[in-house]
């Protein structure tokens, strides 16, 4: 195995360890569990770093076995004389596509989530009508002119 199919092979499965993350992380969002979100942020943080130190490498590597200045053309004539590599690289960006969809569906269900939380604490601070009349008074007892007026949405 070349230097170089040998980091794809790297990227591949870090890539596949990354989905499987994100996959952990869409579970743990919809548990709504903060502590376990935050040992996920690290973890994420470290492999999207990984893989991006071992896509620079692989650029690198192609760019010094072909010596031409473009890493992009280096690595497209690195896939084509090698096609045990291609399919390594191949199956990384299949995988890293699913990573991008998971991620971006994460990052929606944390929206989601922001915004139905800032929804009911404008309820329990006094109303998205901004007339400063609280739902819950200082004693932590909700107001009876307040109970029942507006629901989050969902």
């Amino acid at each position: 195995m070349s230097g170089i199919e040998s980091t794809l092979q790297q990227i591949r499965d870090r890539a596949a360890a990354f989905e499987a993350l994100l996959e952990r992380e869409g579970e743990t969002l919809a548990k709504r569990d903060t502590e376990g979100m935050e040992s996920l942020v690290r973890e994420k943080l470290d492999g999207a770093n990984a893989i991006e130190q071992l896509h620079a490498q692989l650029l690198s590597e192609v760019s010094t076995a072909d010596g031409k200045q473009d890493p992009a053309q280096s690595l497209a004539a690195a896939l084509a004389r090698n096609p045990s590599a291609d399919r390594l690289w191949q199956e990384a960006e299949n995988t890293l596509k699913r990573v991008r969809g998971l991620n971006q569906k994460n990052g929606h269900q944390l929206m989601l989530q922001q915004r139905q939380t800032d929804q009911a604490l404008a309820i329990i601070h006094g109303g998205a009508d901004h007339s400063g009349n609280a739902t819950y008074g200082s004693d932590g007892k909700p107001r009876s002119d307040r109970v029942g007026q507006r629901h989050v949405e969902v």
